[in-house]
């Protein structure tokens, strides 16, 4: 995390000069930071991501270039909350959860008995199979737990950063709505976006 961390921010340090390189450096950085943490089941801490991502906010408007800031900013957060939302699984069934026990197919056996206490091998194999089964479940679950917490955390983290670089005018309405049609391609995404942004899209 330091090292996002330090990277983000001599990344926004160029974005006077040199957004649009910035914007492409900083968002090759962010999915690799997401795909080595989260593919490899690395805990996340929220706090430490919050301080890192933070650096997106380092430019406050009216620090000259302003407008160009804000737009490399506004895409940079939306690239960020799509790629998170990329990595979710939208079929996944969150009521199919993973068994404490695994019940073996010879109901002669109780629900979690050690596989080498069953003496017939087409029967240990069948329930070494069920087994391994409910743990890549029950992994793959964490997994999406762990992304919707932290799309959830990113989006209202990203929502109270644009309310501060955002009036609510018809100009910076229609600014921040292209740059959200552009850049998110889930639409639970963008109702939840909009939902976070209600006082800056209202008309």
């Amino acid at each position: 995390m330091k090292v996002l961390r330090s990277n983000l921010l001599i990344i926004c340090l160029v974005f006077t000069s040199r957004a649009g390189f910035a914007e492409t450096t900083t968002n090759a950085a962010i999915s690799a930071q997401l795909s080595a943490r989260l593919l490899y089941g690395v805990e996340m801490n929220y706090e430490e991501l919050a301080g890192s991502l933070g650096a997106i906010a380092f430019f406050k408007p009216g620090e000259g270039n302003c407008e160009r800031i804000r737009a490399a900013k506004t895409k940079l957060w939306f690239n960020l909350l799509d790629q998170i939302e990329r990595l979710r699984d939208p079929g996944l069934d969150f009521n199919d959860l993973p068994t404490a026990n695994v019940a073996p197919p010879d109901r002669r056996y109780p629900p979690g008995v050690d596989p080498c206490a069953i003496a017939d091998l087409t029967v240990r194999k069948q329930y070494e199979e069920a087994i391994a089964l409910n743990r890549e479940k029950a992994t793959r679950l964490t997994y999406e737990l762990r992304l919707k917490q932290l799309a959830e955390h990113m989006v209202t983290l990203a929502a109270k950063d644009l309310q501060n670089g955002y009036q609510p005018t018809t100009e910076d309405r229609a600014e921040l709505l292209k740059h959200l049609n552009a850049n998110i391609h889930s639409e639970s995404l963008k109702r939840a976006i909009k939902a976070k942004l209600r006082g800056l899209l209202d008309q």
